[in-house]
């Protein structure tokens, strides 16, 4: 085998394994709007991630053999470059989880207590020193991973309507 063919078979080997790696990172790449949805991790607890960042919990309790439901907007922030969720409920508490696993029917999260958020004067100073105190790295405990699977807007709205909850919004 000659120079040039050496040389222009390294190319086409280089040229592939770059395609390769190019479409490999294009499958990892996470968007905001992976999270949208209504999301369960129990029977009893709902989650739903809007586009205006609003997350809608529905928690069901059961009281004298009757089940009702309770909704709160919360606020949410979600950060793919470092797949973390900033959850900030309506009692002002922030708290960060780490997406473990994101796909179109589930997704695991971890909260991370070594990230905190504190108090500044908008949310984009608060994400803000979450995601400086992220690239200094934090660590996970497998034991605080909680798994979500998605449900449909249509079992969504049957569960609400079995409860006789109207929709909020």
């Amino acid at each position: 085998m000659n120079i040039f063919n050496r040389i222009l078979l390294t190319l086409c080997v280089a040229t592939i394994c770059m395609l390769a790696g190019a479409c490999s990172k294009e499958e990892d790449m996470r968007m905001p709007d992976d999270i949208l949805g209504v999301w369960t991790p129990s029977a009893d607890t709902y989650l739903e991630f809007s586009t205006n960042n609003s997350v809608y919990r529905l928690q069901i309790e059961e009281e004298g053999g009757e089940s009702f439901g309770q909704f709160y907007r919360d606020v949410y922030y979600y950060e793919p470059g470092y797949n973390l969720v900033v959850y900030l409920s309506s009692s002002h508490t922030a708290a960060v989880y780490k997406i473990v696993e994101l796909s179109e029917s589930y997704f695991t999260w971890c909260w991370v207590e070594d990230i905190e958020a504190t108090s500044a004067d908008s949310i984009g100073q608060v994400i803000g020193q979450i995601i400086n105190q992220a690239q200094e790295g934090f660590k996970l405990d497998p034991a605080l991973y909680q798994t979500f699977r998605k449900i449909s807007q249509e079992q969504y709205f049957s569960i609400l309507e079995n409860l006789n909850i109207d929709y909020p919004w």
